[in-house]
């Protein structure tokens, strides 16, 4: 009995091995028989910035194929191989797929296409205003790296220096600054400020432009002084003062003034200005007494000048005195002493006057005698020369401007001669 117990628990043992063999085979065979899908994806490695690239994939044995991306909205279901655009790229982004099948799904594959942005550099030279300019040109140079389209240089407000991809340019710069960008595809890919200085040292920003300092020269006439000469910023006004010297009198302005008043110019260039002075000028008049004639009868004479007059005196006039104006008589010549002022040159004249006196009116010739002798007495005032007694027939019987005498006349009268 116990013999046969053993046998069967042998026995169902060795069925159980049997079955358990059998289904390991029916597995191995299916998993023989169905393969399981596999997925390939593609791309280029990069592009340019917003620019689409197209993404390859192929499967194997798949029925359906499933490709995403962060950059779509949600992923896409496709065939087992094809083509699809990746659309605009902006940055760098991964691609991904996996492929189902009959014999289940595919590991994920990704591929990563890299995007290459738009770069460029921007150079805006500084520059100088020269003088009475109000602006000066900045040199402008650029370079668009991986560009989309066509790169564009502007400045504020609205304005296209030039639109190239690389190049040079030469554009205003008003007094101050001006800001130079770079745009590539409505991209900034630079950004440059040029400055605009006036000329240093010498001019200064005034009035709408770099102005060199400028220059007021002053000229005379005649003798005096003049202030304001020099060198003044752009537009700086200056008031022209004029002091004549002494015996000089102003008579008016040439050149950037004019008239007799004040001078007062604006300095918005060079300037001159000259001041007219000339010799004060007085008249010596004459003033002739009685039996003298002055000639001229007056002059006009420059301040600092001398002059003369002629002093004549009338028959039986003789000079008694000239004065006046500082001056001096030598013989009929009066000169002045210098004329600093109006003055006056007054003459006088002594009229020659003379008495004769004799003894007695008459006498008597005694015998054998032609002659009487007569006691004379005579003075001469005033005289001119050398007065003379004289009888008649114009006979000299003395010269002298007085004295005493006996004469010895016959008959005839007796007369005394100035």
């Amino acid at each position: 009995m116990k013999k046969t117990k053993l046998f069967l628990f042998i026995l169902s043992i060795f069925i159980l091995g049997i079955t358990i063999v059998q289904a390991a085979s029916v597995t191995t065979v299916l998993e023989v028989g169905i393969k399981s899908p596999t997925a390939s994806i593609s791309a280029a490695s990069s592009t340019a910035y917003g620019i689409p690239t197209n993404i390859h994939w192929s499967s194997t044995n798949a029925t359906s194929c499933t490709i995403s991306s962060k950059v779509w909205s949600k992923a896409k279901a496709e065939a087992t191989s094809g083509t699809v655009s990746s659309g605009p790229l902006y940055r760098t982004s991964t691609f991904s797929i996996y492929c189902s099948g009959t014999g289940g799904t595919s590991p994920t594959v990704s591929v990563t296409i890299t995007i290459k942005k738009p770069t460029g550099t921007l150079t805006a030279s500084n520059c100088i205003i020269q003088a009475n300019k109000s602006s000066c040109n900045s040199n402008l140079s650029w370079r668009t790296y991986n560009p989309i389209g066509t790169s564009a240089v502007t400045t504020p407000t609205k304005i296209t220096v030039r639109s190239i991809n690389s190049g040079t340019a030469s554009y205003p710069v008003n007094y101050g600054s001006r800001t130079f960008s770079l745009y590539n595809n409505g991209i900034l890919l630079d950004l440059k400020t040029a400055r605009a200085s006036c000329l240093s040292p010498g001019t200064s920003w005034i009035s709408g432009a770099c102005r060199a300092p400028v220059t007021l020269t002053i000229n005379k006439t005649g003798l005096g002084s003049v202030k304001g000469a020099g060198t003044y910023n752009y537009g700086t006004r200056v008031t022209v003062r004029e002091t004549p010297s002494t015996g000089y009198h102003f008579t008016g302005w040439s050149y950037s003034c004019s008239g007799t008043g004040s001078c007062s110019v604006v300095m918005t260039t060079n300037r001159s200005v000259r001041a007219n002075f000339a010799i004060d000028a007085y008249t010596v008049s004459t003033s002739a007494g009685t039996g003298t004639t002055i000639s001229p009868t007056s002059r006009s004479v420059s301040y600092g000048s001398k002059t003369t007059f002629t002093v004549t005196p009338k028959t039986r006039y003789s000079i008694a005195s000239v004065t006046g104006c500082n001056g001096k008589l030598s013989g009929t010549t009066y000169t002045t002493g210098t004329i600093t002022k109006a003055c006056t040159v007054t003459a006088s004249a002594h009229y020659m006057t003379g008495t004769l006196t004799s003894s007695s009116n008459s006498c008597v010739i005694t015998l054998g005698h032609s002659t009487c002798p007569v006691n004379l007495t005579w003075r001469t005032y005033y005289p001119i020369g050398v007065s003379a007694i004289t009888a008649s027939t114009n006979i000299t019987a003395k010269k002298a401007n007085s004295g005493t005498g006996t004469f010895y006349p016959r008959s005839v009268a007796v007369s005394l001669l100035g």
